[in-house]
């Protein structure tokens, strides 16, 4: 914790914004008190390692719930997010969506960025 603190502290007096990434088996309580000084709460939707996980379902209640506690702050969702997925996140309150393998394995990554979008900006 004291050296999140310190590198939350080094950043914003750099005059940068601060962000904090937190696996899937942490609790988003568990970093409430960080919320006040950070600009984007990061949530991995898998544990992290390797490109093209699954999503698992719990996110949609961890995006919620940290969004009912500060919605102001900014939520990213990063690992899992594809067509299916991206307009449920969305839906859940994200405000980014991190699509990697979804964009790596496409054929042209614009259009597949722009076909992401659109279905995000249209959650179901």
């Amino acid at each position: 914790d004291s050296d999140t603190n310190q590198d939350i502290y080094l950043i914003k007096n750099f005059g940068k914004q601060a962000g904090l990434s937190i696996n899937p088996e942490t609790p988003v309580k568990a970093v409430l008190h960080f919320f006040d000084d950070i600009d984007l709460l990061s949530l991995y939707s898998a544990s992290p390692g390797f490109s093209g996980q699954k999503l698992q379902e719990a996110v949609y209640g961890r995006i919620r719930e940290a969004k009912k506690i500060a919605p102001e702050l900014p939520v990213e969702i990063d690992i899992g997010v594809n067509e299916e997925t991206a307009p449920k996140l969305a839906k859940a309150g994200a405000d980014f969506l991190i699509a990697t393998s979804y964009l790596h394995n496409s054929d042209d990554y614009f259009l597949a960025y722009e076909k992401l979008a659109k279905l995000a900006s249209k959650p179901t």
